[in-house]
């Protein structure tokens, strides 16, 4: 079983810091800016929609059983009035970090161009980008690629509100307004049960070396920002229709987090 990091997701849900003029470090918690579409040298417009259902599946139809129930936070009306636009931000932002995942880059093509292409009909913005989606050298400015950021703290940042998605982003409308795969739903599994081999409450330092045979014990140490900080581990099936948690019941996602009233200078270990 791989397990997956959720890095970007988690990061910016729980904390962020405020990019400067100066900052170019790239974003992953927005899309990145600028009329932009998805583009890999040799790949077709069929290719482009069925890797973008393939990441609509894995990041955005991604929950748990809890996230689902009715009255949850997502749900209240009060946070949908104040993060609605954000959270869509996010939502599509994994996305993008899910396509520059699988090789993708992402290319603005440039404002005056731009904006002609957001308000056409949809068979003229087919007809303009089919060239470019598969090109070696794409018409506009390549503003983002595969550079594994999330691997060296300080090569990335995150904001604390990501904008909201706007018909900026050519491939998205590309994709939600032309035949493509269709998005299965996600299974929810039902609510997850901790293996009784573990001992209830919190393991104490002396347990750290002897867990239940053929288990791990995971050692996470977050630091904070002004707004907290955390991050989620998940489990992720071999195939995309397996989903652990609806075979086996067992938790899906691992999360480690501190409020900023709680964080420690020294770091806080999970």
């Amino acid at each position: 079983m791989r397990s997956g990091w959720f890095v970007a997701a988690a990061l910016a849900l729980t904390g962020g810091t405020t990019a400067t003029a100066q900052d170019q470090r790239p974003d992953l918690s927005e899309l990145a800016g600028g009329y932009t579409y998805y583009n890999r040298p040799g790949a077709s417009v069929e290719q482009h929609n069925r890797e973008l259902s393939g990441c609509v599946q894995k990041t955005v139809m991604w929950s748990s059983p809890q996230a689902a129930q009715p009255g949850s936070l997502g749900d209240s009306l009060v946070f949908q009035l104040v993060w609605a636009g954000s959270i869509a931000g996010y939502k599509a932002s994994r996305i993008e970090n899910c396509m520059v995942v699988r090789g993708w880059r992402v290319v603005d093509i440039g404002a005056q161009e731009g904006r002609t292409l957001a308000g056409v009909p949809v068979e003229a913005l087919v007809a303009r980008l089919t060239p470019e989606v598969g090109a070696e050298t794409p018409t506009g400015t390549i503003v983002r690629r595969w550079a594994n950021e999330g691997l060296r703290p300080g090569s990335y940042r995150i904001t604390s509100r990501a904008r909201k998605p706007s018909p900026q982003q050519l491939s998205l409308r590309l994709y939600t307004e032309t035949p493509h795969p269709p998005v299965t739903p996600v299974p929810v599994p039902s609510l997850s049960t901790i293996d009784r081999v573990w001992p209830k409450g919190r393991l104490q330092p002396s347990q750290l070396g002897s867990g239940p045979p053929g288990s791990a014990i995971i050692l996470v140490r977050t630091f904070s920002s002004k707004n907290g900080a955390g991050i989620s581990f998940a489990r992720i099936g071999e195939t995309t229709e397996d989903r652990p948690g609806v075979r086996d019941r067992a938790p899906d996602i691992l999360n480690a987090n501190a409020e900023i009233s709680f964080a420690k200078n020294e770091g806080n270990w999970f």
